[in-house]
């Protein structure tokens, strides 16, 4: 795949223009490098990657679905409430503000799902040609999972330490909010690798 996209309009000779610049100096050059080389040969890739939109809505369906389970009493509900401080009268007052508190958390998720469509056929087209072989069912939903593992170790996980180290919230809550997106990604990236 990224074979197909560096041969197309040039690109190739754009990443070698982009390689022979020097990225360390007094940031000047970093800036030209950034503006005028990698950022449209990012756009280009990005835009050149076909995606599945219907596996972008699952994924964020699934995303909601295991929020809705996550956070429920059922789930984890009453522990995050007590953690987070949130009463159920706070419940009651948000009640009218939820559509619209769904709806952006929806529309994050679907963000979320079209960033991960973009990397999970990558790292897939570098598991096979690393196998130098197709992959199984199996397999496939293994590197779904683990990039979607990775992209909360390397994103989600780290970013959401501030708030337990300079925010003061618990530890625990960190723990439960990080392992509500842990599973989600990984869930999201086996819908994003399956459904091609």
């Amino acid at each position: 795949m990224v074979e197909r996209l560096l041969a197309k309009e040039k690109v190739a000779s754009s990443i070698l223009v982009c390689r022979s610049k020097k990225i360390v100096s007094t940031g000047g050059d970093f800036f030209v490098y950034w503006f005028y080389d990698f950022l449209p040969f990012f756009m280009h890739v990005m835009m050149e990657l076909d995606v599945n939109y219907v596996a972008i809505l699952v994924a964020g369906i699934a995303n909601m679905a295991l929020g809705a389970f996550w956070y429920s009493p059922a789930g984890f509900g009453e522990k995050w409430m007590k953690l987070s401080k949130i009463t159920k009268a706070d419940i009651e007052k948000a009640k009218p503000n939820m559509g619209k508190m769904y709806g952006i958390t929806f529309l994050g998720a679907l963000v979320m799902a079209l960033v991960l469509a973009h990397v999970v056929p990558l790292v897939m087209d570098e598991v096979v040609n690393a196998a130098e072989r197709a992959l199984t069912q199996g397999e496939i939903v293994g590197v779904g999972a683990l990039t979607g593992a990775m992209m909360w170790l390397g994103f989600v996980a780290t970013v959401s330490l501030g708030g337990s180290t300079w925010g003061k919230r618990p530890w625990a809550l960190y723990w439960l909010d990080a392992g509500y997106w842990l599973v989600s990604l990984a869930i999201m990236g086996v819908i994003l690798a399956v459904i091609v």
